[in-house]
C-alpha cells in the first residue's frame, strides 16, 4: 500500500533530475539507469592452458600388483595364548558326601588364648584431702566480720500503706464487689429499630409472614386436564396357567443342619461395689496441707494478723509456716 511519504519522496527525486538537465543542458538525462546494466560487454572466455608435469620424474613400469613391500616382507610372531589364572580360596571344600547340616565353626573352634589385661594406672591428682576432720565452716565465713544491721522503717505516707490498707472491724467475707452491686431494672427498654432502606433487596423490611411469594402468589386450577396414559398394545402377553411364585432354586433347595454356636459372657468388671457411696475420693480424703512459707517483707510491714485467709502453724528455723483456710460454701443470693 502506497504511502503519502513514498510518493513524495519519488516527486522529490524528479525534480531534482529535471533541475539537474537545465543547469547541465549537454549531459545526457539522469533517469536513475546506470551503465553497468546497459552498455557492460563482458570478456572473451579465455582457455586455461594445460599444466604438465615436469619431465625427468619416474614413472612405475608394468601391471600394478596391490601389494606393498610391507605385507610381503613382514614376518609374523605367533604366542601361545596365556592359561586363565585360577584363584584358590582359602576355604578348602572337604570330603564329598552327604551334608549333615553342621559346619565345623560350631564344636570345632578354639577360643584363642585372650590376652592379659593391661593395668590401669590412674594419675595422681593434686587435688588430695587434707587429714583431720572436716570443720565445714570455710574461711570466707570464719573471718567475715559481723557488722550491725537496722531494719528500715518505712514512712506513714509510703504508697504500700495507701494500698493495703486493712480495716480495724472484723472480716465480713464479702467483697465491695457484692455489696455495691446495683440489680438492673425489671423493665429493660426495647432496642431501637432503624428504618429499613428502600430499593434494597438484600435487607428485609416489615414483619415476618412466615409465607413466601411462591405459595401466596400460586392459582390453584381445580379441574385440571388428566393426560391420558399410553399402554403397550400386544407386547407384553400374560402368561398362561397358575402362577408358581417359587423358582427352581428355592424349590431344589436342601437346608443344612448347623450346630448352635454358644454364646460366651465376658464378666462384667464394672458393676457397682457393695456398699454405701462416700462420695469422697482417696484424693480428698488423704490430702494433707502443705505449709507455705510467708513472705518476709509483708510480716515486717503488717504483721502475723493481715494474713486472715492464712492460719498460723509453726516456726522452724527462723522461718514462719501457714497453712490456707479452706473457703467455705456461701449461697448467692
Amino acid at each position: 500500500m502506497r504511502t503519502f511519504s513514498s510518493i513524495l519522496k519519488k516527486l522529490l527525486k524528479k525534480a531534482c533530475i529535471l533541475k539537474a538537465n537545465e543547469t547541465h543542458p549537454k549531459t545526457p538525462l539522469l533517469l536513475g539507469i546506470t551503465e553497468t546494466a546497459t552498455s557492460y560487454q563482458p570478456p572473451p572466455l579465455a582457455q586455461r592452458e594445460l599444466c604438465l608435469p615436469p619431465k625427468g620424474e619416474l614413472r612405475p613400469e608394468g601391471d600394478f600388483e596391490g601389494i606393498t613391500t610391507h605385507k610381503t616382507d613382514f614376518t609374523p610372531k605367533y604366542q601361545p595364548r596365556s592359561k586363565p589364572c585360577k584363584l584358590e580360596s582359602k576355604w578348602k571344600r572337604g570330603d564329598p558326601g552327604k551334608f549333615e547340616g553342621v559346619t565345623t565353626h560350631a564344636y570345632d573352634y578354639k577360643c584363642p588364648p585372650l590376652p592379659e589385661k593391661p593395668e590401669i594406672i590412674k594419675p595422681i591428682g593434686n587435688l588430695q584431702t587434707s587429714e583431720g576432720p572436716f570443720e565445714g565452716v570455710s574461711h570466707y565465713k570464719r573471718d567475715f566480720p559481723a557488722h550491725e544491721t537496722t531494719l528500715r522503717t518505712l514512712p506513714k505516707w509510703h504508697p504500700s500503706f495507701q494500698r493495703r490498707k486493712t480495716t480495724d472491724g472484723p472480716m465480713s467475707g464479702q467483697t465491695t464487689y457484692r455489696t455495691d452491686f446495683e440489680a438492673p431494672p425489671e423493665e429493660l427498654q426495647q432496642p431501637y429499630q432503624k428504618k429499613p432502606l428502600k430499593h434494597n433487596l438484600t435487607i428485609p423490611s416489615g414483619t415476618m409472614e412466615k409465607t413466601t411469594t411462591s405459595m401466596r402468589d400460586y392459582q390453584r386450577i381445580e379441574n385440571p386436564i388428566l393426560s391420558i396414559s399410553c399402554r403397550p398394545d400386544s407386547q407384553y402377553k400374560k402368561p398362561e396357567g397358575k402362577f408358581s411364585g417359587c423358582t427352581t432354586t428355592h424349590c431344589d433347595y436342601t437346608p443344612k443342619m448347623v450346630e448352635k454356636p454358644v454364646a460366651s459372657k465376658l464378666p462384667d468388671n464394672l458393676g457397682p461395689e457393695d456398699g454405701p457411696m462416700e462420695d469422697l475420693t482417696t484424693s480428698m480424703r488423704d490430702f494433707q496441707g502443705l505449709g507455705i512459707d510467708c513472705p518476709a517483707k509483708y510480716i515486717k510491714l503488717y504483721g502475723k494478723e493481715a494474713l486472715p485467709q492464712y492460719k498460723f502453724d509453726k516456726t522452724e528455723k527462723g522461718h514462719d509456716f501457714f497453712k490456707k483456710l479452706k473457703k467455705s460454701k456461701q449461697s448467692c443470693g
